[in-house]
């Protein structure tokens, strides 16, 4: 193999820290990781914020519904995944994606993956996009917007000109077709 190999963090250092959060990111970073991967959803209020499921539950044991409220109601809700961590990282909570583009300005040679999730598309549309972007300006050369939805891709393409990866849950046919009129410059399968 002539093709250096490179390191993804996916969701930061999820075995040992709870995933996408800032602890998380930093020690895949300081561990070496070149490449990161995280996920985002939209607040109520349209803060854009590190988290794959909607609801908060598994990190904070509360259901709360991301989508549902305002970054202010939980911001200050230990985020640590008690279930698994039980109260080791009690002082984590939900970090923004402002945030995490802060600790990526400490990483200038880092990556990010930025993964829009399903249900922050479905209840904000575009409008998803767009505040990514503003949270993104000061890493954006070094991002790349990642979903499973297409249209939203095809706007970011489109408006922004952001690289993309395009993430397919199976490989087929007809998902084959797609990125031949919307070429990503990765696709996760």
């Amino acid at each position: 193999m002539t093709e250096p190999i490179h390191l993804v963090a996916h969701r930061g250092q999820p075995v040992s820290f709870p995933e996408n959060s800032l602890e998380s990111f930093t020690h895949a970073l300081q561990s070496g990781a070149g490449y990161i991967e995280t996920d985002i959803q939209l607040t109520a209020d349209g803060v854009v914020v590190l988290s794959h499921d909607e609801n908060l539950r598994k990190l904070t044991e509360k259901n709360i519904c991301i989508t549902k409220n305002t970054y202010t109601s939980f911001k200050d809700i230990p985020a640590g995944y008690p279930k698994k961590f039980s109260n080791t990282f009690n002082h984590c909570r939900i970090p923004t994606l402002a945030q995490f583009s802060d600790l990526l300005q400490q990483w200038p040679e880092a990556i990010a993956f930025v993964e829009l999730k399903q249900e922050s598309l479905a209840c904000f549309g575009n409008k998803v996009v767009d505040l990514l972007m503003e949270s993104l300006t000061a890493i954006e050369e070094r991002s790349f917007l990642s979903s499973f939805n297409y249209d939203a891709l095809f706007y970011a393409r489109d408006k922004y000109k952001i690289p993309l990866d395009w993430v397919f849950l199976e490989c087929s046919h007809s998902t084959q077709i797609k990125p031949n009129k919307l070429p990503p410059e990765y696709l996760f399968v």
